[in-house]
């Protein structure tokens, strides 16, 4: 396994919407995500790189859509500002109404807030649950949660939401 190393240039191609986002900026919040919300080291439960490094971008794309961010030319670009969807829209003296579906967790909800964070909670779904691996031609087997890796299997399966930190 590897490492995603962040490359801007191909971020800014891939997501133009950013592009006058200063490179320094985007490798801070890269390293932050792949501190906290999406591991980014060998022991990673994503192991393909390439899915890591898609997964990772998606996440950067969804934290400066809910921050904003500050352009090259120092003109603050805004954050939505928004929670939910957009349910309805009016023109005439203009009217939003948001839809915010309360989720089955708080990272969900969290998540569903962009469009780029929707995608990763998707794309994470497989790696949110448990896998029952098979002991063998018995059929007997074990439930593995790889979210607590290193622990006994009594408190392994205690109390795991399937999310880290069992949020």
């Amino acid at each position: 396994m590897a490492v995603v190393v962040f490359d801007p240039a191909a971020f800014k191609i891939a997501f133009p919407e950013f592009a006058t986002v200063p490179d320094a900026r985007l490798q801070l919040l890269f390293n932050m995500i792949g501190y906290t919300l999406l591991d980014n080291t060998d022991a990673s439960i994503v192991t393909d790189v390439n899915q890591r490094s898609a997964m990772l971008d998606l996440l950067l794309a969804h934290v400066l859509t809910l921050q904003g961010w500050v352009g090259t030319d120092g003109v603050v670009v805004p954050g939505t500002g928004t929670v939910g969807r957009v349910a309805s829209a009016s023109e005439g003296t203009v009217s939003t109404s948001l839809d915010y579906h309360l989720s089955a967790s708080a990272g969900e909800a969290w998540f569903n807030q962009t469009p780029w964070g929707a995608m990763y909670w998707m794309l994470t779904a497989r790696f949110r649950s448990f896998h029952y691996v098979a002991a063998g031609r018995s059929g007997i087997g074990q439930s593995l949660d790889y979210l607590s890796r290193g622990i006994g299997p009594q408190v392994r399966l205690a109390n795991n939401s399937g999310t880290p930190d069992g949020v």
